[in-house]
Parts: structure tokens; sequence; C-alpha cells
């Protein structure tokens, strides 16, 4: 906190955001005021000091952030109207604002924030190489030609005519004006946006069958690259990742190995264990799923993960309560003790660890018994 000359207050004051869901491309805090006790502070810097994640990892800055510059609408930044038209003409009527190169992050054209590992913008799919190519002085030139008009040049009066044969010559293409005005939009029309409707259609389509190949990812962004056509969006966000959860569900079924890449997971994590696989399986259909829902059945889904989980640890303590008995039977008295206590409110575990050290106790009496060591046996 600095004071009116930007002398530094005492102390440093901090702020927590609790309970967030914030995603990539989200804004969050925009709404909430931050009070401030102090009256003489007149400006402020800040400073991210620590993010905990929904999977309870911490990150903690051992460094000051790195500045970036702020994403300019691209008429402010370059200050001609005429160019900021011509590039939306000629890249899209999405591109608003200036790319930009920041090191650690790159601006797109759309608005968009990606990483610097990005070649491509996540939301738009449009390259940072091509971005930066483009020549903002040729942008002008076509600006200028675009905007140049053709000059309509008068008629000559050749005397001949009267002042009323050209009120009737201006009646005829008034009305044939009329006429034609409304076909000629209407040509344009078809012309203009036909063809971008098609080839929006196909890509749809093709999007589609990406899917239906089960190539989630190309088909996640094949959706996205449509913007705003038909659902596209619910496709991309929703759609793809739900089929992509059922396929892995599918396999978690069967302990699919092959389905391991598809889960970003890989043998070495899980193990060759068919049940542990299947269990990881389980998981990432799960991570996806809560991701979107709530959409389509994926509560009724994820309950149905949830008994998954709950048979497969029922399966290891019976597992574990079993190899407990036999550690009993074979009279490893401590062993057995040790195990059935590892076991918790398991069924009987509790009252099993005590019996152990009963019949070790019946065991050791007997021995002293048959041998009449009664030194042993009194003590």
């Amino acid at each position: 906190l600095y004071d009116e000359v930007g002398a530094p207050l005492p102390g440093i004051f901090e702020y927590r955001y609790n309970s967030l869901k914030a995603k990539r491309d989200t804004v969050f805090g925009k709404e909430i005021l931050i009070p401030v006790s102090n009256r003489n502070v007149r400006s402020f810097t800040v400073n991210i000091t620590e993010v905990t994640f929904a999977d309870y990892s911490i990150w903690t800055n051992s460094a000051s952030l790195q500045n970036v510059g702020k994403l300019q609408k691209l008429e402010e930044a370059i200050k001609d109207e005429s160019i900021a038209k011509e590039f939306e003409i000629q890249y899209g009527s999405d591109c608003k604002y200036l790319p930009s190169d920041e090191t650690i992050i790159w601006y797109c054209a759309c608005g968009a924030i990606n990483r610097a590992d990005e070649e491509r913008c996540h939301n738009c799919r449009r390259k940072l190489a091509a971005l930066q190519n483009i020549s903002y002085d040729k942008l002008k030139g076509e600006a200028l030609n675009r905007n140049s008009s053709i000059e309509e040049k008068p008629g000559e009066n050749n005397g001949d005519n009267g002042e009323e044969e050209k009120k009737k010559l201006r009646t005829r293409l008034f009305k044939a004006a009329l006429i034609l005005l409304p076909i000629l939009l209407a040509v344009v029309l078809i012309i203009t946006t036909v063809p971008a409707f098609i080839e929006r259609q196909n890509s749809y389509r093709a999007a589609e069958q990406l899917l239906e190949q089960g190539k989630y990812d190309e088909a996640q962004a094949a959706f996205i690259a449509l913007g705003d056509y038909q659902d596209a969006r619910t496709q991309a966000n929703n759609e793809v990742p739900y089929q992509k959860a059922l396929a892995i569900l599918e396999s978690a079924k069967t302990s699919d190995v092959s389905a391991l890449q598809l889960a970003g997971l890989n043998i070495r994590e899980t193990g060759d264990d068919r049940e542990e696989i299947s269990m990881a399986l389980y998981q990432a259909a799960k991570d996806i799923l809560e991701e979107i829902d709530p959409y389509k059945d994926t509560s009724n889904i994820l309950k149905t993960i949830q008994t998954a989980f709950d048979e497969h640890q029922e399966r290891l303590l019976t597992k574990a309560y079993e190899e407990a008995e036999g550690m009993l039977e074979k009279n490893a008295y401590l062993r057995a003790r040790e195990a059935f206590l590892a076991l918790g409110d398991y069924r009987d575990a509790a009252d099993m660890a005590i019996e152990c050290l009963y019949l070790r106790a019946v065991s050791a009496l007997s021995f002293c018994e048959t041998n009449n060591i009664w030194d042993i046996y009194l003590a």
C-alpha cells in the first residue's frame, strides 16, 4: 500500500478468495470489494502469493510475478479505424484485438489468452506465427483502395431532349430500380452467405465424424473452431468430454489397457494389476464427468462409478481379512493381530485382534503345562 506521494505504508495487506471455480478465460473478483482500513492509501501493487487447487496441491510464488502487456482493442492500439475494419474483413469479424507476444503468454486477435507453448489459439485455432506476419502498412493500402469511390461522370446535355423527357426517363429508371434492387440484394445475399454456410456445415459434419471415430481431442478442436455455429460450443464443452468419459468408462469395466492412453495414463502409473487399471480408468472418467456435471445423465453415471469404487474397497478389505485369518490359523498371532488392527472397524476385526492375544496366551499356557515348566507357568 502507498500514500499520496508513493511512499510505502507499513504492513502487507492480504486477501484470500475462497471456493473459486476459476477455469480458463474466466475472470474472478471483479465484483468483490476489498476493504482497506487505512485512509491514507492512494495506490497499491498486487502479488499472488499462493494458490490451492481442487486436488489440494499448493503452488507458492517464490519470486515476483512477471508483468505482461494489456490486451488492446485493435482500433485503439493502431489509432486507425480503417485498418481495424480491413483487419476484420480479411481475417474474421471476431478479430477485434491487437495480437501480441508477451513471452510467457500471447494474445490472439480474437481476445483469447494463450500459453507460450501453444502455437494455435485455444479459442479460434489461429496460428501465432501467421498473426505476427500481418503487415499493417499493407492493410492500410488495401483499406484505401477499398474505400476509394468511383466518381460518377455527369451526362452530357445535347439540347435535343426537353425537361419532360428527362422526367420520364427518371421515372422509368426509378421503377426499374424498385423491381431490380430486391432481386440484386437477394442474389448478393445468396452469393455471400451460401458458400460460407455450406463450408461451416461441412466442417460441422467433419467434427461429428471425428467424434464418432473416437478422435475426441481433434473433434473438440474442430467444434471450437466453428465458434457460435449451431451448438458447436455445447459439443466442444460438453458432448465431446461426455463421449470420451463414456468410452473410458466402458474400458474400465473390462480393464482394457489400451484405454490408458485415452485417459492420459500409462502402465507405469497403474501397474499391470487388472483391477488397479480398472480403478484408474474409473477415476479418469469421474474427473471428466465432474467437470461437465450436470449434463445429460452425468449425475447417475457418477453414482455408478462410486458404487464401483465401494465394491473395489470391499474386495480389498475382504482379501485383507482373509489373509489375517490365514495368519491366525498358522499361529502367527502377533502378525495376525497387526493385520486385524489395520482393518479398523471392518466387520469384527477389532474383536479378532483381541482373540489373537487370547489364543497366544492359551498356546503359551498349554506349552508350559505340557512341558511342566512351572516357573514360566507362574509368570
